[in-house]
This record gives C-alpha cells, sequence and structure tokens, in this order.
C-alpha cells in the first residue's frame, strides 16, 4: 500500500508520544513541586498515575479496537490524551494534576493498540509487517530514554507545563493522518466482555501499582493487600 510508510510514520509517532509519558515528566518535578506545593506522595502520584492506568487498561483498549473499530479507538484514545495533557498543563493542584493523568492514561492505553492494529492493518505481508512492528515498538523504546531530556530541554526552555502541551500538536498531527488511513474497521464477530475486560483491569491495576509499591518502600502491609485483591481478581477471571 502506497500510504504504509505514512501509516507507519503516525503511529510510530503515536507509540513514542504515549510512551515518553511515562519519564518525560521525571525532570519536571521539583518545578512541580516547588509551583504546587506538592509533598513526596503527590508528586509519586503525579508518576504513578499515568504508569498504573495504563498498565491496567492496556488489554481492555486492545480489545476495543477489534470490536469498535482501529481507528475510531485510536482517534478517541488522541482526544483523551490530548485533552487530559491540556488538563495536566492547566492544573492549579497536586490532586488536579494526579486526576488528569489517571486519564491521560487512559488515553494513552487506547492509542497504543489502537495505533498498532492499524499499522498492522496497513501491511499484507507478513515480513513487512514484522518490520514495521518492530519499528513501532522501537519508537516506544526509544521515547523511554527520551523522556528525560525531552522533558529538561522543555522545562529549561518554558516551564514543567509544557511537557504536557507539547502533546496536544503531536496528537493533532498523529489523527490528521489517521483519519487518511485505510483498514481502520472492526474485527467482525469480536465481542467485549465487559465482566472479563474489568477483572483483567483489576489483576493488571493492582498488580502494578504492588509493584510500584514494593519499589518505593519495600514489601509491606499495602503491597500485600494489593497482591491479594490481584490475586483473587485473577482467580476468578480464570473460574
Amino acid at each position: 500500500m502506497r500510504r504504509a510508510p505514512l501509516v507507519l510514520a503516525a503511529t510510530s509517532l503515536a507509540a513514542f508520544t504515549a510512551t515518553l509519558d511515562n519519564t518525560v515528566v521525571a525532570v519536571a518535578l521539583h518545578d512541580v513541586q516547588a509551583d504546587l506545593g506538592a509533598g513526596v506522595t503527590g508528586l509519586q502520584g503525579v508518576v504513578t498515575g499515568y504508569t498504573v492506568a495504563l498498565a491496567a487498561l492496556l488489554l481492555t483498549g486492545g480489545t476495543l479496537a477489534d470490536v469498535l473499530g482501529r481507528r475510531r479507538v485510536l482517534l478517541t484514545g488522541l482526544v483523551v490524551f490530548a485533552g487530559a495533557s491540556a488538563g495536566c498543563a492547566l492544573a492549579g493542584s497536586v490532586s488536579s494534576l494526579i486526576t488528569w493523568r489517571v486519564v491521560q492514561g487512559a488515553g494513552a492505553a487506547l492509542v497504543l493498540p489502537g495505533s498498532l492494529a492499524l499499522l498492522a492493518a496497513a501491511y499484507d505481508e507478513p515480513a513487512r509487517r514484522a518490520r514495521a512492528v518492530g519499528i513501532w515498538a522501537a519508537s516506544g523504546g526509544l521515547a523511554l530514554v527520551a523522556g528525560p531530556i525531552a522533558g529538561g530541554l522543555l522545562v529549561a526552555a518554558y516551564s514543567w507545563r509544557a511537557v504536557f502541551w507539547i502533546n496536544l500538536p503531536l496528537a493533532a498531527l498523529i489523527a490528521g493522518v489517521a483519519l487518511t488511513c485505510p483498514g481502520g474497521g472492526r474485527e467482525r464477530g469480536r465481542r467485549l466482555d465487559l465482566p472479563g475486560s474489568v477483572l483483567t483491569a483489576v489483576v493488571l491495576g493492582f498488580a502494578t501499582y504492588a509493584v510500584v509499591l514494593a519499589g518505593r518502600d519495600g514489601v509491606g502491609g499495602p503491597v500485600v493487600g494489593c497482591l491479594v485483591v490481584a490475586t483473587v481478581a485473577a482467580a476468578v477471571l480464570a473460574r
């Protein structure tokens, strides 16, 4: 398909942008603390809110891309992600910033699987599709490395709010390309298993949060509690 390279560029940019926000905010935390008077717990919430929401909803986002349509889910995710990024940039309190970070992570959980599904539909040949998916995955990996550098430059040149404002033009560019891409339909015969999706989100969300807490505070009551919830939800899901 002649548009395949353009689709690859747009979806790789989507993977880069959604993954970038995992790390780009780290270098802005000092300025956030000074501007909003955030404590250590609040700053940790700014970071983990995005990570936990993304991890919890990522598989559900992939299912929605199959059920509702690849392009529709990608565009919806971009709207949510961009809107939440604006909310983060305009936040006047730590609690507001954390809330918008959670919503931003939920949007990214739609952007990542939606972009991957759209990319896979653009390539008919398995070998070319595999190379394209490899580039898409590498874009996300590059974002993890580039996040602190990009964040530092934006904070130094403008303010911590620029870390979030930059997402708006990127999301608009990706959406513009996605609107012209074929292969954005849904898979026939697929349906959304709502109870299964909810349980999967609970398992992934609590398990991820347990890992975050263990790395921050060590293994204690809260970590064990999260793991118990994740284990019970996993058992119910299997049943």
